[in-house]
């Protein structure tokens, strides 16, 4: 009976005694915190570029697709205009349009219409971080005149 006595006073004591170190972890946390913060804020704003990225390059797939639809139709020749009209939505100004044929009006029908679609990532960039600062995002569409 003496011995469990003496060993649960003394677990007592070691429990009182990692109770008094506790104190200083909260130090230690903060540390941690102070470590590791900035890596997750690197983290959220590069999820945050790439995000924007894809939704970029969606609008310019979307407005190469309307362009090769317009030039696609006979009679039509605002292929760049209905292009910008469409990019004007997501305020995207400075890009490159290419449509070929370039006499895509008088093109006999059956000939495929193509209309390619770019802008320099650090135009739609917030941030233009240096890895992908001469990056382009490109699109294209083509369809055959009718």
């Amino acid at each position: 009976m003496n011995a469990s006595r003496t060993s649960i006073m003394q677990l007592g004591r070691r429990r009182r005694a990692l109770r008094g170190h506790a104190g200083d972890r909260h130090g230690a946390a903060v540390v941690e915190f102070a470590l590791v913060s900035p890596l997750l804020a690197v983290l959220l704003v590069g999820m945050l570029e790439l995000g924007r990225a894809f939704l970029v390059e969606q609008v310019l797939v979307a407005a190469a697709r309307e362009g090769a639809r317009v030039g696609a139709q006979s009679g039509i020749d605002s292929v760049q205009s209905q292009v910008r009209k469409t990019l004007a939505d997501a305020n995207l100004d400075e890009v490159s349009i290419v449509v070929t044929p370039s006499s895509y009006t008088t093109a006999p029908a059956g000939t495929p219409i193509r209309v390619e679609v770019s802008v320099p990532y650090r135009e739609i960039s917030w941030i233009s971080p240096f890895f992908l600062r001469d990056y382009t995002l490109n699109a294209s569409a083509t369809m055959r005149k009718q």
